[in-house]
């Protein structure tokens, strides 16, 4: 029976729509047809609610485990490592040089009777005047030297004279054959020891100008080879970064005074032949980045075990393991390529679990970026390998001393009246003399020439025979 009011088909002999509750003959069925409507709709949510529940089961069922073993998945780690760097791995100094390195920490003593000096003997005013004639000497001309040097004379010798506690700490590491380095993978604060060394540097720098200057010229040559003969020494076995900077600047600072000497007019053969025999170039020992590499990776290893990695939390969170390996394989790399050699993929360690369904390379790049699927998987660990140190820039610094120390042989060459090649280790072909401005030089990492990263030195053109 149709409805005429909403068209709705009812069963045969309804009194009323069972949808809108007209009634059809007997008059009065309104309040039935909305009961009747309402149970429709109950039933109707009912099932709705039946069917969602058994959708729930079974997405329950079959995906809650699904995500348990991909949960699983991915909060596992990598391997331990099996074989990883300690401290037997640095190149040390043989055992009868380890005294040695108690007189290289006696530098960093403090001077408790004279605020503001250093305990290698100098008062404040005698600091004051190494300081100004170190920055003369390194922004100023030949002739600014000179100036310099004479006007500062009588505060010079005064220095000296006062420092020779550091001249005895200097005279008793020259002693030995090498310098030990027996400094710990822990980071620590040397800012008294890297102050007072530095002093101590620039003293002798400045006495082997005054010397040179003054004709002294076997006085000024045996402070200087001195002071370089220490740094070559502790190069060879150096550990921490900033020590291997410490020494590489230090040569670098030596390779400059040598120079100067060599272009001296009155500079004799006997002084000359003996600056050559010193001023060799590097071996590649003292050139060697290997102890600075992994005690750079032992420093960072030692603070995150120390100090993150013993709440159980973190070191969920940082994938101890493979964030380790990622960062050995990078140290890897490097010592290979400080060597000159490469590294074979099958000595690269996996960084991934033993079970994971891919066996992707992860690499730092050049920037210190990740591959997108390993910063996902151990975010936490990614980052913290933002804080290990910038060592590429290690290669650039090396590269640059012993760029100097080739532009020195060719000076010490030029004026002893050798035939010298100007063929260049890096970035160029050639070392270039620029006769007019007076320097020799070398572009530097950006290849273009008369930039700020240009390498030179310093010359005399006369004195070194390069003009009529």
């Amino acid at each position: 029976m149709r409805c005429l009011k909403c068209g709705n088909e009812n069963p045969a002999g309804a009194e009323c729509c069972n949808l809108c509750g007209s009634e059809f003959e007997s008059g009065v069925c309104e309040k039935g047809g909305k009961e009747v409507k309402r149970s429709k709709i109950k039933s109707a949510v009912l099932k709705t609610l039946k069917y969602s529940m058994n959708v729930l089961i079974v997405f329950a069922l079959i995906l809650l485990p699904l995500y348990a073993v991909i949960r699983a998945v991915w909060r596992s780690d990598a391997p331990p490592l099996e074989d990883d760097y300690t401290i037997a791995d640095f190149r040390s100094a043989p055992a009868e040089c380890v005294p040695s390195y108690k007189f290289l920490k006696s530098i960093s003593e403090k001077n408790e009777h004279a605020p503001g000096a250093p305990e290698i003997g100098l008062s404040e005013e005698d600091v004051n005047v190494v300081i100004k004639v170190k920055e003369d000497i390194r922004e100023g001309s030949y002739a600014e030297i000179v100036d310099s040097i004479k006007e500062n004379a009588e505060g010079i010798e005064e220095a000296w004279r006062n420092g020779q506690k550091g001249k005895d700490i200097i005279f008793e590491l020259n002693r030995f054959e090498e310098i030990a380095d027996l400094s710990q993978p822990i980071w620590e604060v040397k800012s008294m020891f890297l102050s007072n060394l530095r002093t101590l540097v620039h003293l002798y720098q400045a006495h082997t100008y005054l010397e040179i200057i003054r004709s002294n010229e076997r006085e000024a040559v045996a402070a200087l080879i001195e002071i370089d003969s220490i740094f070559r020494k502790w190069s060879v076995n150096a550990r921490s970064a900033i020590t291997k900077y410490i020494c590489y600047a230090v040569l670098n600072l030596d390779i400059t005074t040598a120079n100067f000497i060599v272009n001296n007019p009155g500079t004799s053969q006997e002084t000359l032949e003996l600056l050559a025999g010193h001023f060799e170039a590097f071996s590649e020992e003292q050139m060697s980045l290997r102890n600075m590499m992994i005690f750079e990776y032992l420093t960072w290893k030692n603070i995150y075990d120390t100090q993150i990695i013993g709440d159980s939390k973190m070191a969920f969170l940082l994938k101890w393991n493979s964030t380790l390996r990622l960062y050995k394989n990078h140290i890897d790399e490097l010592v290979y390529r400080a060597e000159g050699k490469e590294q074979a993929d099958s000595e690269k360690l996996s960084v991934w679990p033993r079970f994971w369904p891919f066996k992707m390379d992860v690499e730092l790049d050049s920037e210190g970026n990740l591959p997108t699927i390993y910063t996902f998987y151990n975010n936490m660990g990614a980052i913290s390998l933002l804080t290990i140190p910038a060592l590429e820039r290690a290669f650039e610094i090396r590269a640059r001393l012993e760029v100097h120390s080739d532009l020195l042989q060719i000076v010490l060459g030029k004026r002893l009246g050798k035939e010298v090649s100007l063929k260049a280790r890096a970035y160029s072909d050639e070392y270039i003399i620029d006769i007019e401005e007076g320097i020799i030089y070398s572009p530097g990492p950006d290849g273009e020439s008369h930039t700020e990263d240009d390498i030179k030195l310093m010359i005399n053109p006369e004195v070194l025979g390069l003009v009529e």
